[in-house]
């Protein structure tokens, strides 16, 4: 396996984490929360005593806020953890690592810039070695450290 692609493989699997986090950690708060309004109701209710119209609006009002709660908090992270739809982009991943190890923030971005000119190359032969060559041993330098360890549970 190339050393580039090495690199864009434990990008990925940061990313899957990061979102995989972001599902668990939206399905803690988005249960709290309906609970909780839930619960809310459930009281106002029981000590209000409204009448149709106020139970209506009650239920209404539950039933959009748990739509916008199950949406924004469960399914979109769900979503972008199946790759479906716009999700982090290699930069953005690496400038999120960049912030736990702030050792190789620039490093690591500087080498998928890199990566990027390697591959829509319009260079001559000698520059295409030296690009390649400093890629791979930027990568042995990246390899040591965990891009997945960044998300924190």
């Amino acid at each position: 396996m190339g050393h580039s692609a090495l690199l864009i493989q434990k990008l990925d699997a940061f990313i899957r984490k990061y979102y995989l986090n972001r599902l668990l950690s939206g399905v803690l708060f988005g249960g709290g929360v309906l609970f909780g309004g839930a619960l809310m109701l459930f009281l106002l209710e029981y000590f209000g005593h409204f009448g149709v119209t106020g139970r209506t609006v009650f239920f209404w009002g539950l039933v959009v806020g748990a739509v916008y709660v199950i949406a924004r908090w469960m399914l979109w992270p769900l979503l972008q953890w199946a790759r479906i739809g716009k999700g982090l982009t290699h930069e953005q991943a690496s400038a999120i690592v960049g912030e736990h190890f702030p050792e190789i923030s620039d490093r690591l971005l500087n080498t998928l810039q890199l990566q990027q000119q390697l591959e829509g190359h319009d260079l001559a032969q000698k520059d295409l070695s030296l690009l390649e060559a400093s890629i791979v041993e930027r990568t042995e330098a990246l390899q040591p450290f965990v891009f997945h360890r960044a998300v924190i549970w």
